[in-house]
């Protein structure tokens, strides 16, 4: 029982992720719009303006991505954590290797993730600065 009610938390946790990840998804193809936007529109405050918005979608977006591997690194975590306490002579080191790599490639994504939202909220400052 106790394993079915953490399988159902971390099943929440993994669609709470998906939804900030389809949200930043969301938001990077408005910034995409807004930058596209920003180019076709003469240049002016109103291209500046559009520039900032733009910087700011992908700042907020790439945040969103990066709360959303949070996440998805902390549900595979805890997935390899009830995968040693309940393993035994008949789980397959196959899983057991797969589940290891999970936890690996989602670390490295939230890495990924993190410097990237740095890295935007950087340009976005830079942007405010400017204009």
């Amino acid at each position: 029982m106790a394993n079915e009610n953490l399988d159902l938390i971390l099943i929440y946790e993994e669609r709470t992720g998906d939804f900030l990840f389809l949200l930043g998804t969301i938001l990077a193809f408005i910034s995409n719009y807004q930058g596209e936007e920003s180019l076709l529109t003469e240049k002016g405050l109103k291209a500046k303006t559009k520039e900032v918005d733009s910087a700011l979608s992908i700042t907020a977006a790439s945040w969103l991505f990066f709360l959303a591997s949070i996440l998805f690194t902390h549900v595979a975590i805890i997935r390899l954590e009830e995968l040693k306490s309940t393993s035994n002579e008949e789980t397959s080191p196959v899983l057991t290797r797969g589940t290891k790599l999970l936890v690996v490639g989602n670390s490295l994504k939230t890495a990924g993730f993190g410097i990237a939202a740095i890295a935007n909220q950087l340009k976005l400052s830079y942007y405010k600065y400017k204009f």
